[in-house]
């Protein structure tokens, strides 16, 4: 609990912690808060390791919800995605109806020599129907007959941000690997979306992380 008229001066009075038990065999890594079914209770979306450590390095994104009573049941929302420990996602309206969607990135899977090839990486949304039910469509996707393109393979970051003013959000994405960039595609705001934009893009670099902004004020992100 924060007390205060600015964040700079406020003073935490008290912090009290309540643990969320998940079964044995979900291996939660990221979580973000969001009432997902619109029950007015907030519900977690995970990233949930679903692999075999040193073989197959495989995730899931999956849904914790909430009955308000604090009983917590995980809800599988994805199929098992490939990419060692990147299987980013962002949380957000994607179509403007009113509920929270997933957006999830992937890295891509290993080649038979060990080393990543991008195999399977995919860039996706699911749409929720308002109850936690989800519709998948795939915006990129890198299979064996595109590996040797840039596609979707190597996605490490994904957020969601207004980028052309049309009052729907777009979806930023990052890949390091074969190329590095930072490269966005448009929604069209009818559950489709267009072609890849390039942002950045720049050899030898190595990112990380991506986050959006208003930098130069100028009303723009």
């Amino acid at each position: 609990m924060l007390f205060g008229a600015d964040l700079a001066f406020a003073q935490i009075i008290d912090v009290i912690r309540n643990d969320i038990s998940l079964p044995e065999d979900v291996d939660a890594g990221d979580a973000k808060p969001a009432d997902i079914d619109g029950d007015g209770d907030i519900d977690f979306v995970i990233k949930d390791f679903n692999g075999i450590p040193g073989a197959a390095y495989t995730h899931r994104i999956a849904w914790v919800r909430n009955d308000g009573d604090d009983n917590w049941a995980v809800l599988p929302l994805s199929n098992s995605e490939f990419g060692g420990s990147d299987l980013p996602f962002d949380v957000a309206d994607m179509d403007n109806d009113g509920d929270l969607d997933v957006v999830t990135g992937s890295f891509g899977s290993t080649s038979s020599l060990g080393t990543f090839s991008g195999q399977y990486a995919a860039l996706r949304v699911y749409t929720n129907n308002g109850e936690g039910s989800f519709t998948r469509t795939t915006i990129l996707e890198t299979n064996f007959f595109n590996q040797f393109f840039t596609g979707a393979k190597y996605i490490v970051g994904v957020t969601t941000a207004d980028l052309d003013r049309d009052r729907d959000l777009d979806i930023i994405f990052l890949q390091r690997g074969s190329v590095n960039r930072v490269a966005w595609v448009p929604n069209n705001g009818n559950g489709s979306f267009g072609g890849v934009q390039v942002i950045w893009q720049e050899d030898g670099l190595n990112p990380r992380g991506v986050d959006t902004g208003d930098v130069d004020r100028d009303g723009d992100i």
